[in-house]
């Protein structure tokens, strides 16, 4: 692997190029994840430092979650192995170990990702109706929504 393909292998290209054509609302769905991803693990740190199994659990799936659908597929993947070690070791053993970093790296091949889009040329409907990135999983319906997400009216 050379070292230009190396750092996006954070994120699934082929998913987000399914979207191109579509680059304002996909844009729009990249900039809420890079927003709101720093806030929600300062969250899940706390919880994980009150060894909050429960909440923890509910935050890391929806952080797993809002991954998938931006097609950050290294962090959905440290997601789900992470809440598989706190299955097995209770609330004893909260440990966050290589999330921030796979956040990191989500957030900046999505932020790569997203400088290669083209620019806005005119105003879109998505200048008057911001986009909510939704917590879900790969599913069927979710990828049906993120496409509608993503449609213009």
């Amino acid at each position: 692997m050379n070292a230009e393909s190396q750092p996006n292998s954070a994120i699934n290209r082929h998913h987000l190029d399914r979207f191109r054509t579509k680059p304002a609302g996909l844009r729009e769905l990249i900039q809420s994840f890079l927003r709101t991803t720093p806030d929600l693990l300062q969250e899940l740190e706390r919880y994980c430092q009150r060894q909050d199994l429960e909440n923890a659990q509910n935050l890391l799936h929806a952080l797993r979650g809002a991954a998938l659908s931006t097609g950050a597929t290294s962090l959905a993947e440290t997601c789900q192995h992470l809440a598989r070690d706190w299955e097995r070791s209770g609330s004893s053993a909260l440990s966050l170990e290589s999330l921030p970093s796979a956040v990191e790296n989500a957030r900046n091949a999505l932020q790569r990702f997203m400088d290669e889009l083209p620019a806005a040329q005119t105003p879109s409907s998505y200048d008057a109706r911001p986009i909510t990135l939704r917590f879900v999983e790969d599913i069927a319906s979710a990828r049906a929504l993120v496409r509608l997400e993503l449609t213009d009216d």
